[in-house]
Formats: structure tokens, C-alpha cells, sequence
């Protein structure tokens, strides 16, 4: 099946925007799928598409449910890394401090590297992790998906956020959505590239919301991030609005780097 593609004519979406209805609204039958998304009775095609999809959920959900209840592992934070930084800018601190903090019970399960920095050059490791935010005086750029080590790639930018709430807004939302769809072993580069229009499709589920999902996304999250998180001074119902959101580049220098 083309992934970019509507799966039939019972249903105006395509594979992947089906899978993120279903996880966020936690629709788990296909009746209840067919009446809620679809239209008509349904053919051959599409529901074995719900079929696999209620089946790709399960088991994301067993992994996920198995790794959570063996968090007693030891947090992972990249303490090398981190010990080696000069930090020269306050912001940067005070704003990695704050994501440390906010996602570290997601960061017992899933080994993502998350880097805030105020390096913009082309080389700038917020590209080169799972999560990365350049921290410029008037907004926050977002990375997202890349991959240091021995096989690297470069991140992509997802948007550029003009206030704080709206940068968790889109790390909560981008990070419910990754739990929902990925396994814990799963890394965020070889994610992506399950998702067809990866990039694209991203966005418009983050940061446009054109499927509605966003305020269960936000709920979900406080609900999987715990108490940590809602201790991290974020109420996402009082939260800018996400419509002024850009996602545009643009380069040049200082540098301070966070890693954990």
C-alpha cells in the first residue's frame, strides 16, 4: 500500500494519519473505527489496514508497558557530556534544566538524547540528537529525528517557537506522538522513516494539528510523564496558541551546548 496515500474510499486518510486517530482517541475496535473515522461498512482493504495498525499499537503498547515498569534502571543522562560544557548563557541553562526535569520519566524508557544549545551553525549538535533546541534571543528552534555516533544524520527542523509554552507544547506533542507509534528500542531517525512524507507529516500533526488530536496529545502526556512533569510549572490549557508557529531557517553563531 502507498502510505501517502487515502487507503480507500471509506476512509479520507492515509495509513499514517489513521494510526495517529486511533492511538490518541484510543479507539481499540473496528467497528468503533469504521464509525468514528470512516464511512460505509468498509472493504478488504481497509480493514486489514485497521487490522495491522490495532496490531502495530498492541504491540508498541506491551513494549511500552514492559519498560515502564522496569524503571528502577539508572536515568539516561549523558553525564560526560554534559560535565564538559562551559556554560555561558543563563537561558540555555535554565531552559535545559527545565526539559531535564520535565521529560526525565519519559528518559528512564526511551534513550533519546535531547541537546539545548546556542550554536546555529550548520554543525550544531541540536541536529544531531533525537531532540535538539536552539535557543536564540527571540524564539526556539526545534529539531527533531537526528542521529549521532556511527551511522550520523542530520535532524530536521520542525518549527520555530516564539515563547517557551510553545516550545513544550511541541516536544510534548512530537514526544506523545513518537510513544504512541514507536517502541522503546526504536530510535527517532529509523521512526521517522517508517512514517510516509515523515517530515511533512510531522508537522501537520504537531504543529498545524490538521487531524484535532492535539488536546488529547497534550492530556495524554501528562497522564504517561507523571507528576514530574506538571512539576515542571507547564499547564498546557493556558498555553499560547500553537498558530503562530513558524518553521523556517536560518543560520549564524555564539555557543553554549547542553547535553543529557
Amino acid at each position: 500500500m502507498n502510505r501517502s496515500a487515502v487507503i480507500c474510499e471509506h476512509f479520507h486518510y492515509t495509513r499514517d494519519e489513521l494510526t495517529v486517530l486511533i492511538a490518541a482517541r484510543q479507539v481499540r475496535s473496528v467497528r468503533g473505527i469504521l464509525a468514528r473515522f470512516g464511512q460505509g461498512a468498509g472493504c478488504a482493504t481497509c480493514l486489514s489496514t485497521i487490522e495491522q495498525i490495532l496490531k502495530e499499537l498492541r504491540t508498541s503498547e506491551q513494549l511500552r508497558h514492559a519498560a515502564w515498569a522496569s524503571t528502577e534502571r539508572v536515568m539516561r543522562v549523558d553525564e560526560a557530556a554534559e560535565a564538559e560544557v562551559t556554560v555561558t548563557d543563563a537561558r540555555v541553562r535554565s531552559i535545559s534544566d527545565f526539559l531535564h526535569h520535565r521529560y526525565a520519566r519519559i528518559r528512564q524508557v526511551y534513550s533519546l538524547q535531547m541537546v539545548v544549545t546556542d550554536n546555529v551553525s550548520a554543525s550544531s549538535p541540536a541536529q544531531w540528537a533525537d531532540v535538539g533546541v536552539i535557543v536564540r534571543p527571540d524564539e526556539y528552534q526545534v529539531y527533531l529525528c537526528g542521529q549521532g555516533g556511527d551511522c550520523p544524520r542530520s535532524g530536521f527542523l520542525l518549527a520555530m517557537c516564539r515563547t517557551q509554552e510553545q516550545l513544550v507544547r511541541c516536544l510534548d506533542r512530537f514526544l506523545m506522538y513518537y510513544i504512541l507509534t514507536a517502541d522503546p528500542y526504536t530510535r527517532t531517525a529509523p521512526w521517522i522513516d517508517m512514517l510516509a512524507n515523515g517530515t511533512q507529516h510531522l508537522r501537520r500533526v504537531i504543529v498545524v494539528d490538521t487531524l484535532r488530536v492535539g488536546v488529547e496529545l497534550d492530556d495524554m502526556f501528562q497522564t504517561v510523564a507523571g507528576a514530574g512533569s506538571l512539576a515542571a510549572g507547564f499547564d498546557p490549557q493556558s498555553c499560547d496558541s500553537m498558530e503562530e508557529v513558524a518553521h523556517v531557517h536560518f543560520e549564524h553563531p555564539p555557543e553554549t551546548v547542553i547535553s543529557f
